[in-house]
């Protein structure tokens, strides 16, 4: 058998072949001579029975001396890959609904968050409204304090004005040797 019948036997690609055939030290053919072109070929392995052997059973082609129509072949593959679109479509219906379930928690999870941050809103209005209260509060109390000032220097300015009034009026020479009469 060549090697080109048992790659298509494997179904192997014909590297694969001399590939496994160096590997296990299978001999060459004697060295061909030059062809008619001028160009030399390449000498080509030895294939025994039990090389050929060999070779199929690593390659997973000799079953019990029974070989696969290509008819069964295709429905194998046919059912393989049916099985495998049944598989994929099962895992995708699955990967779905985990992400849809996923993403229903996410949603509840924003509506928790966005109830918070309504409350905070509200707070944060009242909070405003507290400091406008004690702005006006302070206004308040800051102008009964100007006030209040005003009224006190008013009532010491009077009470200086009327100290100075009682007492009586000093000629110079008394204001001098501040002696009183």
């Amino acid at each position: 058998m060549t090697i080109k019948e048992l790659s298509d036997k494997c179904c192997v690609s014909e590297q694969s072949i001399r590939n496994w055939c160096k590997k296990n030290n299978v001999p060459k053919a004697s060295q061909p001579k030059q062809a008619s072109q001028g160009k030399a070929t390449k000498a080509s392995y030895v294939i025994t029975k039990e090389v050929e052997d060999e070779i199929l059973t690593y390659y997973g082609a000799l079953t019990a001396n029974i070989e696969m129509s290509e008819s069964t072949q295709s429905k194998t593959i046919n059912a393989t890959k049916t099985t495998q679109s049944k598989q994929s479509n099962k895992a995708s219906l699955e990967l779905e609904n985990e992400l849809i379930k996923q993403l229903n928690i996410k949603d509840e999870q924003l509506k928790v968050k966005d109830n918070q941050l309504a409350e905070k809103d509200m707070q944060i209005a009242e909070k405003d409204k507290q400091i406008a209260a004690l702005h006006e509060q302070n206004k308040v109390l800051t102008d009964a304090l100007v006030a209040a000032q005003t009224l006190h220097a008013a009532t010491i300015q009077t009470t200086a004005l009327i100290d100075k009034s009682a007492e009586p009026e000093l000629k110079w020479w008394q204001r001098i040797f501040k002696r009183t009469v």
